[in-house]
């Protein structure tokens, strides 16, 4: 993905709240390892490179 400018993709989540906490799994193509997960009060922000 050389030389691609940010954007915002929508993907599907799954999204399941537990007694233990939350749990949320998303399918990103092309992406296995390279990701940057930030919680921030109500949003939850994925990036990949």
């Amino acid at each position: 993905m050389t030389g691609m400018k940010d954007s915002t993709v929508p993907s599907p989540v799954d999204w399941r709240e537990t007694l233990e906490g939350h749990a949320t799994m998303l399918d990103i193509p092309g992406l296995q390892e390279e990701l940057k997960i930030v919680m921030l009060e109500n949003k939850v922000n994925v990036k990949g490179e």
